[in-house]
């Protein structure tokens, strides 16, 4: 009779437990191996946010000045953003505007996460930046423009750059003196605006031969104006936001990097437009020749006279102002409880104007467990000399 031999006890145990070995060495792989995944995948999806985001703020820092008028005519007013404290000190001289022609740009410094429904929320030391130009809201009417002469209001062959009839636009003087370039024309009963249909109607095209044409740009607003330019402000949008939810994976104490375009209608603060999410700082440095010799001497983040410490105006800020850094300091992925942050504090800045972000140094701290990124922008306004 053949023997059968079938496993012994002990030889299914020891295979059963080799088996559970390899499982969890598969199963440690395995979670090792996803944990990397989730953190590249985030990673890749905080540096495309990144690119694009702030393609954006540099392009409107670029457009900075664009269309703005350089003379306004003494005694006429307009009002600016109308809500949030730190908006309204972005506005020109109140109340009801001033004959001081709009800065290009106005910043200001350690405000922290804001939330402009109730003001700063004291986290953070971010800067608050507000950029003024016609066509900042980077669409529709804001991107035309046209000209006036004593019998032509300019057509252009194609369509889609032509000022439709209902849309707002002001008008602008080029002239040839420096106290009179790009003055805000003003039409009959003294207003600064008008449709495009109505230039001639409202007293805006010139009676005689003037030497040059008259500059007409489109506003981008169906709601009668309140300011004859554009504007957006840029901040950190702070937990907690009804407006702008922060991410679950953000670290404590990160918001949300948004864009907001004043009302032109009303004066409120725009939907904020989310740019990047998880960030802790922004910081703004402007780089000046304060002499007019082609050399930058001077850096600032106040945008003050370098002798007088008093607030630059529109025309210093136009002509001094060569160079705009702005320093974004973000979360890459999500936390890793193995990985720690290789330095205590991270700089955000340069010149000895930076800020000084704490992620710690115990291992304790939560802000060691994530990877950060200080994105850098530099850029130079093309908008903000007479050429333009």
């Amino acid at each position: 009779m053949k023997q059968e031999r079938g496993f012994t006890l002990l030889e299914l145990l020891i295979v059963t437990a080799i088996m559970a070995v390899a499982l969890a060495v598969t199963s440690d792989m395995f979670l090792g191996l996803l944990n990397q995944y989730k953190q590249q995948s985030k990673l890749a999806e905080t540096n495309i946010e990144g690119i694009i985001g702030l393609e954006l703020l540099r392009q409107d820092v670029e457009r900075a000045g664009y269309g703005l008028p350089w003379v306004i005519p003494a005694g006429l007013t307009y009002s600016e953003a109308a809500s949030s404290a730190y908006a309204q000190i972005c506005n020109e001289p109140a109340p009801g505007g001033t004959s001081n022609p709009p800065r290009p740009m106005v910043t200001v410094n350690n405000v922290g996460f804001v939330d402009q429904a109730s003001g700063a929320m004291g986290i953070g030391q971010a800067d608050y930046l507000a950029i003024k130009a016609v066509n900042i809201p980077g669409s529709g009417s804001s991107q035309l423009w046209s000209y006036l002469t004593t019998s032509v209001i300019k057509s252009w062959d194609e369509p889609s750059e032509n000022l439709a009839p209902t849309d707002y636009v002001i008008v602008l003087s080029p002239e040839t003196t420096a106290a009179s370039f790009r003055t805000l024309a003003l039409g009959s009963s003294s207003h600064w605006y008008a449709t495009f249909q109505n230039l001639s109607a409202n007293g805006f095209v010139p009676a005689q031969l003037s030497p040059q044409p008259l500059f007409v740009y489109g506003l981008g607003t169906t709601a009668v104006p309140t300011m004859p330019f554009n504007r957006a402000d840029y901040y950190i949008q702070g937990p907690p936001s009804s407006q702008v939810p922060i991410p679950t994976r953000c670290a404590p104490n990160t918001g949300v990097l948004v864009k907001s375009v004043v009302s032109q209608g009303t004066g409120s603060m725009g939907g904020p437009l989310p740019l990047l999410d998880c960030v802790a700082d922004l910081k703004v440095i402007f780089r000046l020749d304060t002499d007019n010799d082609g050399i930058i001497d001077y850096n600032t983040d106040v945008l003050n006279d370098k002798s007088t410490a008093a607030p630059l105006t529109a025309q210093q800020i136009r002509t001094q102002v060569k160079e705009i850094r702005i320093y974004i300091l973000a979360q890459e992925g999500q936390m890793d409880n193995s990985f720690t942050y290789p330095s205590p504090t991270i700089t955000v800045g340069e010149f000895g104007l930076g800020h000084t972000f704490t992620v710690g140094a115990n291992v304790n701290d939560l802000n060691v467990h994530y990877r950060w990124k200080v994105y850098t922008i530099v850029a130079s306004p093309k908008n903000m000399r007479q050429s333009s």
